[in-house]
């Protein structure tokens, strides 16, 4: 039994989040088993003080998407290298990616990016 990885996408890039959450399209995960959600923040700040925050929203028609986030993460970069953080999001047709900073004093570069599995 061999374990097919489709290519990795490009969810969004982000140049300026701040304390505002800023949604992506709708991510159509239809025949995935599982996906990969990779996040890599960096600041122009040498000490951040304000987190980064994504949010999962799920859809099972992407005609509506949660009110409320399915997941949540949240991380402090420590410095400006880029900091990586990566989880799974399990059988889920549709899903929106939202970032934001949870205050105003940090300006951040977020990049995400997708992997699914697309055969077993």
């Amino acid at each position: 039994m061999a374990i097919t990885w489709a290519t990795v996408q490009t969810i969004t890039q982000l140049t300026s989040v701040v304390n505002t959450e800023q949604r992506s399209t709708n991510l159509d995960l239809t025949a995935s088993y599982l996906t990969n959600i990779e996040v890599i923040a960096n600041s122009d700040q040498t000490t951040p003080t304000d987190t980064i925050i994504i949010r999962i929203y799920r859809s099972h028609d992407n005609s509506t998407f949660d009110d409320e986030p399915w997941q949540e993460f949240s991380f402090l970069p420590d410095d400006t290298n880029n900091y990586q953080k990566s989880f799974d999001v399990p059988m889920c047709r549709h899903i929106e990616l939202g970032v934001e900073s949870s205050g105003a004093v940090d300006t951040y570069v977020v990049d995400a990016s997708y992997q699914r599995i697309t055969a077993i």
